[in-house]
């Protein structure tokens, strides 16, 4: 119903004159909508910066990595390792890393999500709402999982773990040699 059609039927059945006004008349509504669409493009804006200066300082790092051990990489190489298991030991630094800040990611914002949303916390306090919670999406769930995985079943690369790697291979070539 449109909002001069209500004015008239609300004449017409009460008998005087009143004032129609609808929620998005009222300041208080339009605030609070305001400071929805305002939070809603913080939310889409705020990861996408995060997320490129989280990937822009492990490009960093893994590139002051690869070019520190040079001499290392080419070490390996000569004693035949293969270009698909360097790159995998360097990446599984970075895997590594990833998936232990994406753990400690989604359990500090769930928590911090849980802390501000709550009664007593500033949106509770700032908004008069009757529900605030806080919920893990369900595409979550997959993300922790695989995470989990990748922190319980797969430790990141040491030294030792080429050392031991490259005393094999030496071994194995001193065998060759002496037959």
């Amino acid at each position: 119903m449109e909002k001069e059609a209500l004015e008239d039927a609300v004449k017409e059945a009460v008998g005087k004159t009143i004032m129609v006004t609808s929620k998005d008349d009222h300041v208080v509504y339009s605030e609070a909508m305001g400071e929805a669409e305002e939070g809603k493009t913080m939310g889409s804006i705020l990861p996408v910066l995060f997320l490129a200066i989280a990937i822009l300082t492990m490009v960093t790092t893994m590139h002051r990595i690869a070019t520190k051990e040079k001499l290392q990489i080419g070490t390996l190489k000569a004693l035949g390792f293969k270009n698909r298991r360097i790159l995998f030991h360097y990446t599984s630094y970075g895997l590594f890393i990833g998936a232990v800040g994406s753990v400690l990611g989604v359990a500090l914002g769930y928590g911090v999500c849980k802390l501000i949303m709550s009664e007593n916390g500033m949106m509770g306090t700032y908004f008069d709402m009757a529900d605030w919670s806080a919920a893990i999406p369900s595409f979550c769930y997959p993300v922790i999982a695989a995470d989990a995985d990748q922190l319980s079943v797969r430790a990141p690369p040491t030294q030792g773990d080429c050392r031991g790697r490259a005393a094999t291979l030496c071994a194995e070539k001193d065998a060759q040699d002496r037959f």
